[in-house]
């Protein structure tokens, strides 16, 4: 009966263990210390239910307490060393992308607001932010409509090397990094649209086939910056 318990148990430490990989991915937003207390929490639920089932199934309170003792103990070690390994690998991993050294950015221009502006420079920094900067400039021609050209051209403009041949693990990145850190306007952003836009303002640049989506990166550079 015991054994049979602890070999149940081990198997969801394993489980959980899977999901703490996929959980600390670069990807995902939650912090470190939110998650670590979540599954603290979690761990705790876990060790008492452990042991209420040993009590009614017959165990003594004594083996019964040691079992969820040493599971809550083993599962928050496990959740210790995760962790720690997540700090290190966060520290020593190079940044996916480098941005310029130069910030003197026309926060005006870009319509952000104090409050916006510093978390935009958090993204700068490669720091996670704590409220997403509601992007505010719209296309003229369609006012209403996500204008993605936009940051991608500011993006290209930021970022060592620019944003206009990105493929791959990159590009899936640079996605995240929008998703995750915008809003445009008061609507999240959108995927789908954000991905087809990308691959139509990569073209038009290469192609020279639309002369408003250089013209528009060519607006910003000239702009974006204080003089």
């Amino acid at each position: 009966m015991l054994e049979n318990s602890i070999i149940y148990y081990v198997r969801i430490l394993t489980k959980i263990e899977n999901k703490l990989k996929l959980l600390f991915e670069p990807g995902f937003r939650m912090k470190p210390s939110k998650l670590f207390n979540r599954f603290v929490f979690i761990f705790l639920g876990i060790s008492l239910f452990t042991f209420l089932l040993l009590i009614f199934n017959g165990a003594s309170w004594n083996i019964s307490l040691i079992v969820a003792i040493v599971f809550f103990l083993f599962g928050v070690s496990a959740l210790f060393h995760k962790r720690a390994l997540f700090v290190k690998n966060e520290m020593n991993v190079e940044p996916i992308f480098q941005f310029i050294k130069n910030r003197n950015i026309d926060f005006h221009f870009l319509k952000m607001n104090k409050g916006e502006s510093d978390q935009f420079l958090r993204i700068l920094e490669g720091k996670e932010v704590s409220k997403k900067v509601v992007f505010k400039i719209t296309s003229t021609t369609r006012p209403k409509d996500p204008h993605y050209n936009a940051i991608f051209s500011i993006f290209d403009l930021l970022i060592v090397g620019g944003v206009q041949s990105l493929e791959g693990n990159k590009k899936k990145a640079f996605f995240q990094l929008i998703d995750h850190t915008f809003l445009m306007g008061k609507n999240a952003v959108n995927m789908g649209s954000l991905k087809k836009s990308y691959s139509k303002w990569k073209k038009d640049l290469s192609e020279n086939r639309a002369p408003s989506t250089s013209d528009l990166l060519n607006y910003f550079s000239q702009n974006i910056f204080k003089a």
